[in-house]
């Protein structure tokens, strides 16, 4: 109960943006499968609470789907459990084979969405769930150099999804170029 107390009252909210590759790759190497039991799990308060992760009226959530191109976001703001499943539900039922993987652009434009919606009392990050294979738009090189000419300490953490796992995002040390894991 004081962990609960704690996170509900006293830590900073939280202002989470994501960005899910919704491409083609994702469909045929199970990393599709992957983002949604990723996504039921972040909207169940029950899973939440499991691994003592409590959500506050004040945290939010926007969430970009990407292939080809990046789509408007899905956003919800706060703990209730209703508006978690709906919120969970609508994504979900807009995930469709959508092309190439324009994995940094998903990414800049998060990054962009996260600056400027800062709010000093929160918490700010932006999360990649990918399987990390970019075939469209950005590369990484011209990302991580936009990062660093917009001055943010908002971290970027990166999970890689599905059989096809690329090493592009997390395990050659993506992080450390981006304030992130």
């Amino acid at each position: 109960e004081a962990i609960r107390t704690f996170a509900l009252y006293y830590k900073k909210p939280a202002d989470i943006v994501m960005c899910l590759d919704n491409s083609g790759s994702m469909q045929n190497n199970g990393g599709a499968d992957g983002l949604r039991d990723a996504l039921t799990k972040i909207t169940d308060p029950s899973w939440l609470a499991g691994n003592q992760l409590y959500p506050s009226e004040y945290d939010s959530v926007s969430i970009y789907l990407f292939g080809t191109k990046v789509y408007q976001p899905f956003q919800m703001t706060g703990n209730d459990s209703s508006n978690m499943m709906k919120f969970r539900d609508s994504v979900i039922n807009n995930m469709q084979n959508m092309g190439s993987t324009a994995l940094y652009d998903c990414a800049a434009i998060a990054l962009e969405a996260a600056i400027t919606n800062q709010n000093p009392a929160h918490n700010a990050v932006v999360v990649l769930m990918t399987d990390g294979q970019r075939t469209a738009g950005w590369y990484r090189d011209q990302f991580v150099e936009y990062y660093r000419q917009t001055g943010t300490a908002i971290p970027i953490i990166s999970i890689a999804f599905g059989d096809d796992a690329s090493r592009e995002l997390g395990y050659d040390d993506f992080g450390r170029y981006v304030n992130g894991l």
